[in-house]
This record gives C-alpha cells, sequence and structure tokens, in this order.
C-alpha cells in the first residue's frame, strides 16, 4: 500500500473570526551600555548577533556595540575619538561602521570593520567617510567626505570599499549622494541630487553606471536596501508631497502603503520578501511596520507583540531571513532602548491518545494568527525545503499532507486526525509548517503501538 495514504485528514477547520491584539513576536530588550540611558539597533545577521550604538557615561556620547547571546559588548573607538557606530554585521561576524578620530584641524569620521573586539580603520577618505551596509565579502557601501565645499558645506559622495580601495560613485547630475545598501551582484542602492536644485532621486548602481529610479510622482526619493534578487525598498514622494514607503521589483514601484498616518518608510528587505520600516499611526506617532508580501497593506509591529510590554515599537530598521527583526522602542519616559523581536515558537504537540486505528489530537501554538498552517507527516528523516521560504527546511523526506487548519486569534492549531490501523508498528515523523510565518514546528516521532 502507498505510504502517502497512510494518514487520512479528518477536514479543514472552519476559519475563525478577525484577529486583534495576536502575539507573533517575542521583544527582547538590548539593554544599554554602562550608565548609558539609550541605545538603538541598526542591523543584524542569521545568527543572531545585533549591531547598533548606546549612549554611554551618562551623556549623550554614544558608542557602537555588539549584542550576542545575551549580553552587550562596547566596541569602543577609533584613536583619538570620542564616539562610535555600528551600522551592519554580516554572516561571519564582521562588523561595519564609523568612529570619530582626529585630524589637525577638526574632528573627523573612518569607517571601520570589527570582529567583535579590534576596530580596525579602513584608512581612506579625507576628513569623514560614514558606512551604511556590509555584504559577505566584507566591502562596504556609505558616503566619503570629496573635500570639496558648496556654499559652505562639504561635498559628499556615495562610496564604495571593494575591499582593497574606495570607489566614488558619483551622483545622477546633483552634489550630494549616498550609498546605503549592497547585495552580492555589486548592485548598490541610494539617493543622489539629481541636479544643483532638482530634487533628490533613488538610484541603482551597477557595473560602473548610477540610474535613477524616479519617484511615486513627487521630487524626493531614496533607496535603502536591496536583497539578492535585486529587490529595492525605500521612499519616494507622492503627487502630494508625501512621504511613502515603496518596493521596487521588475522595474515596477509599488506604494506599500501607510499606518493611517499618511507617510511610511521602508528601511529593510529580507531575502523572505518581507519588508520592515517606520510608518505614523493616526494620531501621528512613529510605528515600526512589517510588510508580508502574501498580506495587504502594513502591520503595526505593536499589535503582534505581548499587551504587557512596557516598550512601543517605533522604529524597524532590519530583518533576516528568518524573520527576526531589530530597531528599537520608547518607553512613557522617553527613553529609547535598541530591541529584538523574534517569533514565537512554533511547538507541536505529541499525538493524544497516540493509537492507531483511531483519531488523534495534535496541538499547535506559536502560528501566525488567522493563518493556515499544514501538519505534514512522513515515514523518513531527511531534508525538504518549505516552497516560499529561502533557507527554510522540513526534517522529513517523502512529505505528506496530514491536515490543514487555520490558527486562532492566539496562534493556537488544533489537527484531529485519523490514523489508520494500518500504521500499528510503525514509527511516523509530523511537522507542522507555518507558511505565512516562515517556521516549522520541531519533529514529532511517534510509534504508534
Amino acid at each position: 500500500m502507498n505510504d502517502k495514504i497512510l494518514i487520512v485528514a479528518a477536514g479543514l477547520l472552519c476559519a475563525l473570526s478577525p484577529i486583534t491584539e495576536a502575539q507573533l513576536f517575542e521583544v527582547t530588550d538590548l539593554g544599554v551600555l554602562p550608565t548609558g540611558r539609550d541605545s538603538w539597533a541598526y542591523g543584524l545577521n542569521d545568527q543572531g548577533q545585533v549591531v547598533g550604538t548606546s549612549t554611554v557615561g551618562g551623556t549623550s556620547t554614544t558608542h557602537a556595540f555588539l549584542w550576542q547571546n545575551g549580553v552587550l559588548t562596547d566596541l569602543g573607538v577609533l584613536p583619538c575619538g570620542q564616539q562610535s557606530w555600528a551600522v551592519d554585521i554580516n554572516e561571519a561576524g564582521l562588523i561595519a561602521g564609523d568612529s570619530e578620530v582626529c585630524f589637525s584641524l577638526s574632528p573627523g569620521r573612518r569607517i571601520f570593520t570589527s570582529d567583535g573586539s579590534t576596530l580596525t580603520d579602513l584608512q581612506f577618505g579625507q576628513t569623514r567617510t560614514y558606512a551604511r551596509d556590509i555584504d559577505e565579502q566584507g566591502r562596504i557601501v556609505g558616503t566619503i567626505d570629496t573635500g570639496a565645499l558648496i556654499d559652505f558645506r562639504p561635498v559628499t559622495h556615495a562610496v564604495f570599499w571593494n575591499g582593497q580601495s574606495d570607489v566614488d560613485l558619483g551622483t545622477l547630475g546633483g552634489t550630494f549622494s549616498r550609498a546605503n545598501a549592497l547585495n552580492e551582484s555589486t548592485q548598490i542602492v541610494g539617493g543622489s541630487g539629481v541636479s544643483r536644485n532638482g530634487g533628490y532621486h533613488a538610484f541603482l548602481w551597477e557595473n560602473g553606471t548610477m540610474v535613477d529610479l524616479g519617484t511615486l510622482g513627487g521630487r524626493n526619493s531614496e533607496a535603502l536596501d536591496i536583497d539578492g534578487r535585486g529587490r529595492i525598498v525605500g521612499w519616494a514622494d507622492d503627487a502630494s508631497r508625501t512621504r511613502r514607503a515603496f518596493l521596487l521589483a521588475s522595474g515596477q514601484m509599488q506604494d506599500l502603503g501607510e499606518l493611517g498616518g499618511g507617510s511610511s518608510e521602508a528601511w529593510s528587505i529580507a531575502s523572505t520578501g518581507r519588508i520592515v520600516g517606520v510608518a505614523p499611526n493616526a494620531e501621528g506617532r512613529p510605528r515600526a511596520f512589517l510588510f508580508d508580501p502574501r498580506r495587504s497593506g502594513l502591520i503595526d509591529l505593536n499589535d503582534r507583540v505581548s499587551t504587557s510590554s512596557p516598550w512601543t515599537l517605533v522604529q524597524a530598521a532590519d530583518i533576516n531571513s528568518r524573520g527576526d527583526i531589530v530597531g528599537w522602542a520608547a518607553d512613557g519616559a522617553g527613553a529609547q532602548r535598541a530591541v529584538l523581536l523574534t517569533k514565537a515558537p512554533v511547538e507541536l504537540s505529541d499525538p493524544s491518545p497516540g493509537q492507531a486505528g483511531q483519531s488523534n489530537r495534535f496541538d499547535l501554538t506559536g502560528a501566525t494568527p488567522g493563518e493556515l498552517v499544514h501538519l505534514v507527516f512522513g515515514l523518513q528523516a531527511g531534508t525538504t525545503p518549505v516552497p516560499g521560504c529561502p533557507g527554510l527546511d522540513l526534517d522529513i523526506s517523502g512529505v505528506g499532507i496530514a491536515q490543514v487548519a487555520r490558527a486562532d486569534r492566539e496562534g493556537n492549531v488544533r489537527f484531529d486526525v485519523s490514523i489508520p490501523a494500518l500504521a500499528s508498528g510503525r514509527t511516523v515523523l509530523f511537522q507542522a509548517v507555518d507558511w505565512s510565518g516562515c517556521s516549522v514546528s520541531p519533529l514529532v516521532s511517534v510509534r504508534f503501538p
């Protein structure tokens, strides 16, 4: 008999009521450096390492930090500097940032890399260089002071550090530009003036050419991130001069919407297509948002955490392929704190009563509220990629679907599955797949008596 029919689904559970106040993420307060009050997280990798900056010494002076395994480490400053900022970290744990340094006439800033213990001055640029992103090869993009002045202002250009030397990316015809992100294909995005007084536009730089990405009908725009598939996010003015978060894919710039306050900005895109950023709510207060390409509209992340949290999420700055998010939150006293959002774990129970030849109940917690969840099975351990969730695998080969059910408003699912008598004496492997949340439960292995 074909093993695929060994388990027969008992039928789909009915759709539940609209989702409200559901907990999807757990919030970790990353703390502050000694005697600091405020902190901000800007980047993370898939290993869960987070970088950012924190105030120190009871002042507004800031130092770059690395957070890992619950420990916040002060990365220090370059020689003679007072402040530093860490902006991104790659999968190898190499950190990019910038630090104040001393020049003969005035303080400057230099881009550094760090392995978490030592800052390395890349030593390019005349007085000021600023980091924005680092890729897996250790290449960095940011901004460089060209040394020129216009109207008594330093002229800064987008810059690319290729690991050996710096490359001035130029502009779209204006005076200033900055690079914000790059991918492994050396596609670089940022913003640039288009003429002396002609607005500021998002750009894509590739193979030595800077391309104007346009706007949503308004004057200005800026690209803030790009993924490995070349999808670009940022903000762009619409025809009413309102700043709106956008996704640019397949040559089309899509307005991602807002949270009731009119405007929005998209800061980061993950390999899964999920996007995070900031948007004011109807009261005009900034709120961190998540955009899921499989759903319409922006999600206020404050609606996806426990209502008992003392923090209000005001900015989402980065998201990794696992769906973890970093940014910062505020309390009622005005303090700001770096935070890490991790998805609540998806847990699948053992079947009850665990007997072949009758109906068995499985309970799941931690699913995406209101979304469909698949209970899958197989007879052999192995690896099966989850479609639409890059890097996510099941621990089962030869997967069959036992049942599909919808999570309730708390993220709980009940599966009632008829286990045929033919399963007696066999070991069957079960996992639950939450496609919307791109997560799977740990493997449940059951030998039916």
